[in-house]
């Protein structure tokens, strides 16, 4: 695998992360694009554009979390990439390993920085974006697990 690309094992399967370039070139899953550059460049990709250094718009952020979380519940595997895969990516893939793995946010934060080698997500907005993105799957499972 290449050095930049992320792989954690959760319960609900393998969530990778890294810079686009890298990830689609690499990694056989279906994959979450924040990054507007690389949207609809291959099949099985799925474009929520996010600005960088940020998570605006909120309704992208929000949208690529609950497709990354449905697409590992359903495949088994899932990418997400932005430019660099540290910021906008982390913000996503630790939201989505938290729930799958029933871990606090920070903690997701913790496994997905150690694993990438860098401090991710990379800004204090990014950060606590994790923690109401798991609340907000987690809602989300919560609903889906008493309507069924």
């Amino acid at each position: 695998m290449v050095r930049d690309i992320v792989r954690v094992e959760t319960r609900l399967g393998v969530v990778y992360g890294g810079p686009c370039v890298e990830v689609l070139e690499y990694v056989d899953a279906p994959v979450i694009i924040l990054e507007e550059e690389y949207c609809d460049v291959e099949p099985n990709t799925y474009c929520y554009p996010v600005e960088d250094f940020s998570v605006e718009p909120w309704v992208n952020v929000k949208g690529a979390a609950r497709k990354a979380l449905e697409l590992l519940q359903r495949e088994g595997r899932v990418a997400i990439c932005c430019a660099g895969g540290c910021g906008r990516t982390g913000t996503v893939a630790s939201a989505v390993i938290a729930v799958a793995e029933g871990i606090s946010c920070h903690d997701a934060i913790r496994v997905y920085s150690e694993k990438r080698g860098l401090e991710c997500p990379e800004t204090d907005e990014q950060r606590r974006a994790v923690c109401r993105l798991t609340r907000e799957l987690e809602k989300l499972v919560a609903t889906a697990v008493a309507l069924s």
